[in-house]
This record gives C-alpha cells, sequence and structure tokens, in this order.
C-alpha cells in the first residue's frame, strides 16, 4: 500500500489535516444527546417494568394514576433534572440549524398560529420533570422535520408547544426537556435556504 511508505508521524498528521475540528462536528454532540435520551430510556423501562400492566381502560383516572406513578418512579431513580441537561446548547443549535434548513419562516407562523389556535386560554407554563399541562395541545410535528432530528424510542415524543420543542415521555406524562424558543419565526431567516 502507498501510505506504508510514509512515516507513522506523517499518516498520524496527514489524517489529523483532514478531519474537521471538533466544534465542526455536530454528530459529536447528536451522539451525546443520544446517549443521554438512551440513559433516560433506560431508567424509564426499569421503573415502568415493575409497575403492573394497564389493560385497555376508558376510565382515565386509572390511566393518570399509571402514568403518575411511573412518573414518580423516574423522578426518584433521576433526580431533579434540570432544563437543558439533554437539549444542550449545541444540541439546540443543532436543531435550529435543522429547522431553519427544513421551514420556512412562513411554516413557522402557520405552525405557531395551530398551536395557538389549539392551547387553552391561561395555559400553565411548561416545566421540566413536570406533566404536560391539562389540555396541552398536540398539533402534527411537521413530517419533514421529524425526520430530520435525531430519531427518539418509542417512549419519547417530540411536541411543538408554546414556541418550544419538547421532549416528552408520553408513558409517565413527563417533560424530560425543553427547548423554548426554537420555533419563533422572528430568530430565523425571511425565506429558507435552497439544498
Amino acid at each position: 500500500m502507498i501510505l506504508s511508505t510514509y512515516p507513522r508521524a506523517a499518516i498520524v498528521l496527514l489524517l489529523l489535516l483532514a478531519a474537521p475540528p471538533l466544534a465542526a462536528q455536530p454528530d459529536r454532540h447528536v451522539r451525546t444527546f443520544d446517549d443521554r435520551v438512551n440513559w433516560y430510556v433506560q431508567i424509564h423501562r426499569e421503573m415502568e417494568g415493575p409497575v403492573p400492566a394497564l389493560e385497555t381502560s376508558r376510565d382515565m383516572d386509572e390511566v393518570r394514576q399509571r402514568m403518575r406513578t411511573v412518573r414518580v418512579r423516574i423522578l426518584a431513580k433521576t433526580g431533579r433534572l434540570s432544563r437543558g441537561h439533554l437539549f444542550t446548547r449545541d444540541v439546540i443549535g443543532i436543531m435550529r440549524r435543522e429547522i431553519a434548513a427544513t421551514l420556512s419562516r412562513e411554516d413557522l407562523k402557520i405552525l405557531l398560529a395551530d398551536v395557538l389556535e389549539h392551547s387553552p386560554p391561561n395555559m400553565p407554563a411548561l416545566r421540566v420533570q413536570e406533566p404536560l399541562p391539562d389540555d396541552a395541545p398536540f398539533v402534527a410535528f411537521p413530517p419533514r422535520l421529524f425526520r430530520r432530528l435525531p430519531t427518539l424510542p418509542p417512549e419519547l415524543r417530540y411536541l411543538v408547544l408554546e414556541k418550544a420543542l419538547v421532549l416528552w415521555d408520553h408513558h409517565a406524562d413527563l417533560v424530560v426537556d425543553i427547548a423554548a424558543d426554537v420555533f419563533d419565526p422572528a430568530t430565523y431567516p425571511a425565506t429558507r435556504p435552497q439544498p
């Protein structure tokens, strides 16, 4: 092989020069996000497993009680995680780039108008490590954006509430993290860059 004629140090130097700097490798931040999501979901599965299985039920009080039981067990195991534990500043930057590459400012305005239309008046503010506010709307997440964001395990969902990207554990009705204002149209260019 041709490289075998070069000294080892020269090969290492060539490889280092060819690699982009760490700051330019968003995949590193996505891997950290994925690792933290997987850590959380492993705890979720350990805590949900011992809870008696809920048969199909129309009794919403029974469903809410089971979700509360799972939520309490998860919080006891994880402690009180702070906002930004999963949605770090670097991950939010990546999410914002994906939003900017996928949705126009007009798309964002339409999305937020839909969220506002379905939000109850005086809905309480979102809080990390708490259930969603009562009657929080479930607006369809833009499919083309969903395909560009990191894939989530089945226990977790991305939601759009207020102007935030929310990571929600729907088995426990638990807001796992919030990336505030990432859907604010005013923070994006008027036109989406062409691919």
